[in-house]
């Protein structure tokens, strides 16, 4: 009865906690210019989340952390996002629109000169994006496009299926 108690206990705790950080994103206040910076810990949380779970529309993280990030995203002072048609290209029904958002967010913080940069920036996020897509536990639907996406970036070649900008 005892090690019930105790299990009982920790499978309780540990639901607790997922669906508290899931409530913590949607109540991140993005009102003022300080706070998306008091914000960037969490939006790292929530770009770790993201790449490291398949998306789905019934899990309430995915759609707390997406939110979140497209809510910081359109508000930042501090970064500029520049989403390049490949990802629509590649992904015409969305399913991987949260994480190449996550993979974009990533490369920023990581180095703000990339954003600044679009062919950098767009190589990099995409390098996430493909990484994402061939890991079998994300549960990636493989049309023909996301398969170029992945072949071409374990050959190296991932510049030479991208688009950046006009042409």
């Amino acid at each position: 009865m005892k090690k019930t108690t105790t299990l009982l206990f920790f499978v309780l705790t540990s639901l607790s906690i997922f669906a508290q950080n899931a409530s913590a994103w949607d109540a991140v206040p993005l009102e003022k210019d300080k706070d998306y910076k008091t914000a960037v810990p969490k939006i790292k949380e929530c770009v770790t989340y993201l790449l490291s779970h398949p998306f789905s529309k019934e899990d309430d993280k995915s759609i707390s952390a997406s939110k979140l990030l497209i809510r910081w995203m359109t508000g930042t002072p501090d970064y500029s996002f520049n989403i390049l048609g490949n990802i629509v290209k590649i992904d015409p029904d969305g399913q991987i629109m949260a994480a190449y958002m996550a993979a974009l967010v990533k490369v920023g913080l990581a180095s703000p000169e990339n954003l600044k940069d679009l062919k950098k920036g767009e190589l990099a996020t995409m390098k996430i994006v493909a990484e994402y897509c061939a890991n079998p536990a994300n549960k990636v639907k493989q049309t023909d496009e996301i398969k170029k996406l992945i072949k071409a970036n374990k050959e190296g070649k991932l510049a030479s299926v991208l688009t950046f900008g006009a042409k």
